[in-house]
């Protein structure tokens, strides 16, 4: 007897593994991925391919953040955009790659006040037109892209450094206008 439980529970084992092996987690599986980072390292085709597609959109720019999942062959959009073209066609160059069946889009219109576009002049000036950070206005898009709702002021992308990270969230913060800033800045290696 026990030597047939033996077989049954090496059985399941080895079923297991070449079923995890058949369908091996994505790395979008476990958090979405933000287009602004650099780093491919563990995407698979499709979430390359999500990536470079949403990075060369027309109206994408440093005002707007965009995220992506990707679970098998279905694809949900994230994020915050000024423009509201850019909602639909971040949502139509997905749909037409190669291996995704279905786009589900969970990206936001951000609103776009007198007020709101004061502090996102700020911000920009204080981080674009500061020559330390000139490598960062290399990347298409903008490295550092700069979400504004309210008073509330969310940096994300990629930065070189952790000293470049803490320095940018602390400048941003002592910006008129701006209550709170959210730091999704993360240091690539």
């Amino acid at each position: 007897m026990k030597r047939m439980v033996s077989y049954a529970t090496t059985a399941l084992v080895i079923w297991g593994t070449a079923a995890t092996a058949e369908h091996a987690p994505l790395l979008s599986d476990y958090h979405p991925l933000s287009v602004e980072r650099q780093s491919s390292f563990g995407q698979s085709t499709t979430e390359l391919a999500v990536r470079a597609s949403l990075r060369m959109l027309p109206y994408y720019g440093v005002f707007d953040h965009l995220a992506y999942r990707v679970d098998g062959d279905v694809v949900t959009l994230y994020g915050e955009v000024l423009r509201p073209e850019l909602i639909h066609d971040a949502q139509h160059v997905v749909k037409e790659l190669d291996g995704v069946y279905h786009v589900h889009n969970m990206i936001r219109l951000l609103t776009d006040s007198p007020a709101e576009n004061e502090v996102r002049k700020r911000v920009f000036m204080s981080i674009y037109g500061d020559s330390r950070f000139s490598p960062y206005t290399l990347v298409s898009g903008g490295g550092i892209h700069i979400v504004v709702e309210g008073n509330r002021v969310t940096l994300d992308g990629e930065v070189s450094s952790d000293s470049d990270r803490r320095l940018l969230a602390l400048r941003v913060s002592g910006l008129q206008g701006v209550f709170h800033v959210v730091d999704h800045l993360t240091v690539c290696h």
